[in-house]
């Protein structure tokens, strides 16, 4: 099958509460709808069933809601691919390479965020006395 997705590609790190655009050449894709898929070595899981516009906003969270039920399943940390296949489970094109998903508050991480936060807040502390 051709390799269909422009991003993710695979090697990429996604964290638990960001949203991703996974991106694909809707053109190579001959389907008017499309499943995206996350898939492991050994199961997957459907994220969303939509047009094929070649764009879809993965909210990175866990559980994931499935689309079209009330049911969701559990995204734990791990390597992960994407797939796209038709509604009737035939694949669409080539899955990614694998990517990593995780959560990201590690330490490293931590001082960034505060200090950016706190000189964004700072002046507006000054305005109001």
């Amino acid at each position: 099958p051709p390799k269909v997705f422009s991003f993710p590609v695979g090697e990429e790190t996604f964290c638990f509460g960001k949203t991703v655009d996974v991106k694909w050449n809707a053109t190579l894709v001959n389907a008017e709808s499309v499943d995206i898929m996350l898939a492991t070595s050994t199961n997957s899981a459907k994220l969303a069933t939509l047009k094929n516009t070649g764009s879809y906003k993965w909210k990175v969270e866990t559980p994931h809601k499935t689309i079209g039920d009330n049911s969701s399943f559990t995204i734990a940390a791990g390597l992960y691919k994407m797939r796209i296949q038709s509604a009737e489970g035939i694949l669409l094109g080539k899955d990614t390479e694998l990517f990593d998903v995780k959560k990201c508050n590690d330490k490293a991480a931590k001082p960034a965020a505060p200090a950016a936060k706190a000189k964004a807040k700072a002046p507006a502390k000054k305005k109001k006395k």
